[in-house]
């Protein structure tokens, strides 16, 4: 008893709901041409070091972080204090928490901003997806509030475009995260707008 596979090629092809052709990772993420810049950092470099002129240098294309917010090690001269409420840590409470600036690709440049927001900010605006979330699960969603994030869900692909998955992204009102913009306004200066 054999086995045989027919392979039966067929010119049709498949169509998203609207009758188009559906998204190839191509079309979503298109390659990048040879005329675009990609300057990594160095690899026997640890990502924690921070050299101002190399940030500098590396942001002189682009919207720029204010530079002067940081120190020669990469630290905000600003401090905040932890405002977690738990009374249980006193020593959490009058924790000082600084930003740490890392630049982690030279060009494009790519950098991360260490305890940009408190661990209570950070819950905070989680909150604020996951109340709405639950507004709708429990069925008191029916009309949208002012106040309310808005739920995005788009599809990504990963690097083969068999492999599929749906991102979710929520849109909150500029009303609805001071914290944000402040923190926002101090790390851009000027260059902000």
């Amino acid at each position: 008893n054999t086995n045989t596979n027919t392979n039966t090629n067929t010119n049709t092809q498949t169509l998203d709901r609207f009758g188009l052709p559906p998204p190839t990772i191509d079309d979503v993420f298109p390659p990048l041409s040879s005329d675009v810049s990609r300057v990594p950092m160095h690899s026997k470099r640890c990502p924690h070091d921070f050299d101002k002129d190399e940030v500098a240098n590396a942001m002189k294309n682009h919207l720029g972080v204010d530079l002067d917010v940081f120190d020669d090690r990469g630290y905000s001269i600003h401090v905040e204090r932890n405002d977690d409420d738990d009374d249980d840590d006193k020593n959490a409470k009058d924790e000082i928490q600084k930003w740490k600036l890392n630049l982690l690709h030279k060009d494009p440049p790519v950098f991360t901003v260490e305890n940009f927001f408190t661990p209570r900010e950070c819950e905070r605006y989680k909150s604020l997806a996951l109340e709405e979330e639950d507004r709708f699960a429990f069925g008191d969603g029916n009309e949208k509030k002012r106040d309310s994030a808005v739920k995005i869900t788009s599809p990504t692909f990963a690097a083969s475009s068999i492999s599929k998955r749906t991102s979710t992204t929520w849109f909150c009102r500029y009303e609805m995260v001071p914290t944000l913009l402040a923190k926002v306004q101090r790390l851009l200066g000027d260059s902000g707008g």
